[in-house]
C-alpha cells in the first residue's frame, strides 16, 4: 500500500522541481520518487522500468500529468493495463484520475476497452494487407531457403546415393529443409 511517484522531463535542460513538488504534496515520500530526464519517445526509460519492477499489488503510482508516464496513447494504455493486471493503482494529478475511486476504475476499464479496440483494428489491418498482397501474387511467409533449381539438384544427389545429411551440409541447411524443398517441387519431380 505504498505511494510511488514518477517524474519525467524530456531534456536534461529542463527541471523536475514542479513535478516533484506536486508529487510530494500528494503524499509521495521523497525516497519513493523515480525521476528521469529523457524523451518519452525513448524505448528504454530505466527509472520507469525500475518503478514498474518495484511496485506490487496494492501500491499506487502517482504522476503529475498523464503525458509524463507514456510516450503515446498506445504506450500509456499498455502501461495502465499492466498496472491494472498487477493490482497497482494509478493517479494522475492534473487529470484527476485516481483508480482507487469508482470513476478512476471506470477510466481503467475504458482505457482497456480502447486498447482492445486498437488491437482489433491492427489485426484487421494486418489481415486485409496480407490478403491484398496475396491477391497481387506476393508470397507470404519466410523466404525459401532453397531455390527450385537447388531442390532439383538436391533430389538428384540423393537419388545418386549421397546421404541427405551430406547434401544438407553442402547447401548449408538442415536435412528437413532438403525434404521440404523437394516436396515443394511439382509432383512428378519429387522423390
Amino acid at each position: 500500500m505504498t505511494l510511488y511517484g514518477y517524474a519525467r522531463v524530456s531534456t536534461k535542460g529542463q527541471n523536475l522541481v514542479s513535478q516533484i513538488d506536486a508529487l510530494t504534496k500528494a503524499g509521495v515520500a521523497k525516497t519513493n520518487l523515480y525521476q528521469e530526464k529523457i524523451s518519452g519517445a525513448e524505448r528504454t526509460r530505466q527509472s520507469l522500468q525500475s518503478l514498474l519492477d518495484t511496485t506490487k499489488d496494492g501500491d499506487t503510482i502517482v504522476v503529475a500529468r498523464l503525458d509524463r508516464l507514456g510516450r503515446s496513447l498506445a504506450d500509456l494504455i499498455k502501461i495502465i493495463e499492466d498496472l491494472r493486471a498487477r493490482g497497482i493503482h494509478f493517479v494522475s494529478l492534473a487529470e484527476q484520475i485516481d483508480t482507487r475511486t469508482a470513476i478512476g476504475e471506470l477510466f481503467f476499464h475504458i482505457s482497456g476497452a480502447f486498447a482492445q479496440y486498437e488491437r482489433s483494428l491492427i489485426k484487421e489491418r494486418v489481415k486485409a494487407g496480407m490478403q491484398a498482397r496475396m491477391a497481387e501474387g506476393v508470397k507470404m511467409g519466410p523466404k525459401e531457403k532453397m531455390t527450385p533449381e537447388q531442390a532439383v539438384l538436391a533430389r538428384k544427389l540423393i537419388e545418386s546415393g549421397t546421404h541427405v545429411k551430406e547434401v544438407a551440409a553442402g547447401f548449408n541447411v538442415h536435412p528437413k529443409t532438403i525434404y521440404r524443398s523437394i516436396d515443394r517441387l511439382a509432383p512428378q519431380n519429387s522423390l
